[in-house]
């Protein structure tokens, strides 16, 4: 069960720091519609505030699962053309 945990550890660890990234320059690329822009990021915001909270509380899957829907929001900005991302492996490109 340890080793289980450690892997979740590793896996969390990776997809949050990418995630954080993301949104930073995503936060810093907007190019238009920035309110849906924002609306968009923030969404993503607040689900890795719930991933570290799941974290936190031992609820290792939703953890995961919530960085993961963070990031989903991310490339949807990224998707509808709303933040200006160059060939970038953060984002998924438009």
């Amino acid at each position: 069960m340890q080793e289980i945990v450690e892997n979740l550890k590793k896996k969390y660890s990776k997809y949050l720091r990418i995630s954080q990234l993301a949104l930073e320059k995503a936060k810093k690329n907007i190019v238009k519609n920035k309110n849906s822009a924002l609306a968009l990021l923030d969404m993503a915001e607040r689900y890795i505030k719930d991933a570290e909270f799941f974290w936190e509380h031992g609820k290792y899957v939703e953890a995961i699962a919530a960085v993961a829907y963070a990031h989903g929001w991310i490339d949807a900005a990224s998707k509808l053309g709303l933040i200006k991302v160059k060939d970038d492996s953060l984002f998924v490109l438009p």
